[in-house]
């Protein structure tokens, strides 16, 4: 079974969860959560007001949580229209805002990343629903699969593996748009997007090699990472027969963690998370 497949199997699970007690729209408290962790290795932390956490796998995830990876941390994160994050190690975000309809997939999702690198994989929401900031980048996706760097200068690097990513200087309003196959920088000084060009080797396996998961006989939830979002494949190379299998029950435990939250009244049609 491949990875997208896998993926939409879990999301289903959580979205029936979710949608088991109809509720009235109420705008998004701090704390309402907004997906699962699907994989954990080393220090991950979630910072929610003045509450520290280190996550596990199966944890729910948060509507305005600082999200903080060690220096051999990584992680990955599966929202409720589908959307999978990932998180290489010493990198830092902030899940600003989710607002979504699963009778129609309209929604909204906004993220702030401040530092490191990630590897981004649109849900169902339409491609204009997302929008990722970085000190000096806004950045608009369009059905895509793309990874990204985000230097402790604010330096951004955009890398598309499918479909196109739209970059934008925050302080200019100068954009590029970024197809498959290329990559664009937007450095703090700079005034308008690098012209897309073909990453280097070397730039696509330093990035890769920092959100490598390694697969375990835990991991119970699929992994997507640079290369293989398609494939069905781990980041080993191993047969397809030997990939880890999805465990429905845990995968169920997981989606009604999520869905306690819609008795709090957080959950509708449109929903806040």
């Amino acid at each position: 079974m491949g990875v997208l497949i896998q993926r939409a199997v879990i999301a289903g699970a959580i979205l029936w969860a979710v949608m088991a007690e109809p509720v009235t729209a109420i705008a998004a408290p701090q704390g309402q959560k907004i997906g699962v962790t699907a994989i954990v290795r080393n220090t991950v932390s979630g910072t929610l007001g003045n509450n520290i956490r280190n996550l596990q796998v199966r944890d729910g995830v948060f509507f305005e949580e600082l999200i903080r990876t060690g220096p051999e941390g990584r992680t990955q994160f599966l929202f409720l229209d589908e959307t999978v994050l990932s998180m290489g190690p010493e990198s830092e975000l902030a899940l600003d805002s989710m607002v979504y309809d699963p009778v129609t997939n309209a929604g909204e999702m906004v993220v702030n990343v401040t530092l490191g690198f990630f590897r981004f994989v649109s849900g169902t929401m339409r491609s204009t629903a997302y929008r990722i900031r970085t000190p000096t980048t806004d950045i608009g996706i369009r059905g895509t699969i793309f990874d990204m760097i985000v230097s402790p200068e604010g330096d951004t690097t955009v890398i598309v593996e499918e479909g196109k990513v739209s970059m934008t200087v925050i302080e200019t309003g100068q954009a590029v748009t970024v197809p498959a196959g290329q990559a664009s920088t937007i450095e703090v000084k700079a005034t308008r997007p690098t012209k897309p060009s073909t990453p280097p080797p070397a730039l696509i396996q330093q990035v890769k090699s920092a959100l490598t998961l390694t697969k375990t006989g835990t991991d119970t939830i699929p992994q997507v990472t640079p290369g293989n979002a398609d494939s069905g494949s781990t980041t080993e190379e191993t047969s397809p027969q030997d990939e880890t299998p999805v465990d429905t029950q845990i995968i169920s435990e997981s989606a009604d963690e999520v869905g306690q939250t819609g008795s709090q009244g957080t959950h509708s049609t449109p929903s806040r998370y």
